[in-house]
């Protein structure tokens, strides 16, 4: 199960889109007992028994010593944190809801880049059809290579070999949210160029353009 880490408390799990906090890392950053933080879970969800859900016993290991903890989730996270007290515990509550929004924007931000990377393979499809030739394999690599030689300057294998990411691993999951957002913008404008019939070197073209255009208005 993937994780990124945004806070010594927070994880986001990607797969599904939804987060959680460790009680082991709860208990780390506010610098409390664990046994004391798995109490406050535990009191938390006879108060408010509509909880349960949103608290998940799991174990963790120690020098080969199985432990309880817990993982929750955003609702439940609110709730247990809302109980605690002193400067930091309140200085957190402001930052953790700042954390958690940008996560949120990451989320959309990498499920329309897996959108456009959709809408780009299906009209490269649709317009190889239109004049009747096949679309194979390497058409749809090539594609996801235009756009990161626009974006990075270099194909998917040599970017995977900078990043030294698995071959199993989405090279999105590895960018940061600003290449993130490029990568999606591009794929989106590629797919618009494909329905206009262009062909690759046009497209080529129009995209690096396109890219100058966007770095001018961000430095600018």
């Amino acid at each position: 199960m993937n994780a990124l880490k945004v806070a010594p408390v927070v994880k986001i799990r990607k797969h599904t889109g939804r987060l959680y906090a460790v009680s082991t890392d709860v208990a780390n950053y506010f610098e409390r007992e664990h046994r004391n933080v798995l109490d406050s879970i535990r009191k938390c969800m006879v108060e408010q028994p509509s909880l349960a859900a949103d608290f998940s016993a799991a174990k963790y290991s120690i020098k080969g010593q199985s432990y309880d903890c817990y993982e929750m989730t955003r609702r439940g996270f609110s709730y247990l944190i809302l109980g605690f007290t002193g400067k930091k515990a309140n200085q957190f509550k402001l930052d953790y809801i700042d954390q958690f929004d940008r996560m949120e924007e990451y989320i959309r931000d990498s499920l329309d880049s897996r959108s456009g990377s959709l809408d780009m393979c299906r009209l490269l499809q649709d317009t190889r059809e239109a004049i009747g030739k096949e679309t194979k394999a390497h058409h749809y690599i090539n594609e996801h290579n235009l756009i990161y030689g626009v974006v990075f300057g270099k194909d998917a294998k040599h970017l995977r070999e900078d990043m030294s990411l698995p071959d199993d691993k989405p090279i999105t999951e590895a960018l940061n949210d600003d290449q993130l957002k490029e990568v999606s913008e591009l794929r989106h404008y590629d797919a618009r160029l494909l329905t206009l019939g262009y062909d690759y070197q046009k497209r080529k073209s129009q995209l690096r353009d396109y890219h100058q255009c966007r770095l001018r208005l961000v430095s600018g």
